[in-house]
């Protein structure tokens, strides 16, 4: 009787381990989709609400159609970032840099 148990209890441990998932893009590409979402959801922020779905739904679409990326695609990025805080810091933090050097040339 132990031993179905403990087989029972392998096969749960070992089934639920879940792969590191890898970068879903190059990181110059990833970077410029960050950099995207980011100023997509700065400009909502600047809607009124009623507004802010429908632009958001269209504006996610224009995203993902210039990079030829499908939601699939894009949440597998959201979730590399999420399993990645380290890759997603620095990659803020590289578009932030990106998006004050765009500020200071207008």
């Amino acid at each position: 009787m132990k031993y179905p148990i403990f087989l029972f209890c392998l096969f749960v441990v070992f089934s639920c381990r879940k792969e590191p998932i890898g970068p879903p893009a190059e990181k110059e590409t990833m970077l410029f989709v960050l950099r995207d979402m980011m100023l997509i959801e700065s400009y909502i922020s600047l809607l009124k609400e009623e507004d802010r779905d429908s632009v958001k739904t269209e504006l996610s679409k224009d995203l993902l159609s210039n990079y030829g990326w499908n939601e699939s695609q894009l949440k597998d990025f959201k979730m590399y970032l999420s399993n990645n805080p380290e890759v997603s810091l620095e990659m803020h933090d590289e578009v932030r840099t990106e998006i004050k050097k765009l500020e200071a040339e207008l």
